[in-house]
């Protein structure tokens, strides 16, 4: 019984990581220096991502004319990833080990701002 339940809990593991989208870790992003930001109308339980864990590859393309509406999204001012600090923290323990074998997550959308939410109506 306790196989069977180490083998469905690996599984869990591995459909989530996939539901993920990772690549390989030789496409690491540029690691440009970042200092912390902290909006002040950001709620406390918001942190950046890359201030939690920096190699995680962030493509932000809401911020960019590079997606699907062809222009910046209304509520994206530049590419940046907020989360709950607790999902901040499952995808940092998701990256070391995805690491270890070689692989990298890359996050494509994070948070997104109700005034974006709008936008794409």
């Amino acid at each position: 019984m306790r196989r069977r339940t180490l083998t469905a809990l690996r599984s869990l593991l591995l459909a989530v990581l996939l539901s993920l989208t990772f690549t390989t870790a030789t496409a690491q992003a540029s690691q440009t220096p970042h200092a912390p930001h902290r909006d002040p109308r950001a709620s406390s339980s918001f942190v950046e991502l890359r201030d939690i864990d920096p190699t995680i590859i962030e493509d932000i393309r809401y911020a960019t004319p590079h997606n699907f509406t062809g222009v910046p999204v209304t509520g994206y001012t530049r590419p940046l990833c907020l989360l709950t600090r607790s999902t901040a923290q499952a995808l940092h323990r998701a990256q070391r080990r995805l690491l270890r074998r070689g692989y990298s997550l890359k996050v494509y959308d994070c948070y997104r701002p109700q005034r974006a939410v709008d936008h794409l109506r």
